[in-house]
């Protein structure tokens, strides 16, 4: 009986390397890759003036909006937008992470530094977002830097910065969240 078991595993492991269609993985990415990132609305306020040493209640209040070239088997609530909002009395008590309106699972912004000292908000950030794609979880890392930021100082000697127009991103390093080696 052990005889015939050689020969049919070497059967097997020859159809199977021979196999006209093999499993290949990275053909499915595409499907649950996003094709880009918006932020149609970036609004940072402050209630200090350029001019001023203390950087008072600072806010920074902006929405993001996920892209799929098909949606139909994508479990994402940043489809349709997440606004992502945070506040502080100082610019020493500004959060680090921000999780957005879509929960943390979702959707948070980790800060790469601290707010700019001359009020203009803040320019650089990463993306962390996750979504549902063919049953499985999904993850991106975004480092997202602002382009300019048109600022205005207001009457109350605060200060308020917006882009121009909605900011649109390339999504990086997309990958599937795995937790064992059937992945």
């Amino acid at each position: 009986m052990a005889y015939l078991l050689l020969p049919t595993l070497l059967l097997l492991l020859s159809r199977t390397i021979a196999s006209p269609n093999p499993i290949n993985y990275s053909r499915q990415t595409p499907s649950c890759t996003p094709s880009s990132y918006t932020l149609p609305t970036y609004l940072y306020t402050s209630t200090s003036a350029y001019s001023s040493d203390s950087l008072q209640n600072p806010l920074l209040n902006l929405t993001f909006i996920s892209s799929f070239p098909d949606s139909s088997s994508i479990a994402d609530s940043a489809t349709a937008g997440a606004d992502c909002i945070a506040s502080a009395v100082d610019r020493d008590t500004f959060p680090n992470e921000i999780e957005c309106s879509t929960g943390r699972e979702n959707l948070f912004i980790g800060l790469q530094g601290a707010i700019d000292e001359v009020g203009t908000g803040i320019k650089g950030f990463v993306m962390i977002h996750s979504w549902g794609c063919d049953g499985q979880t999904w993850m991106s890392t975004t480092p997202v830097t602002i382009p300019e930021l048109h600022c205005e100082s207001g009457d109350d000697e605060g200060v308020q910065c917006m882009t121009d127009a909605p900011v649109d991103i390339a999504p990086q390093n997309v990958r599937r969240v795995c937790a064992g080696p059937t992945c």
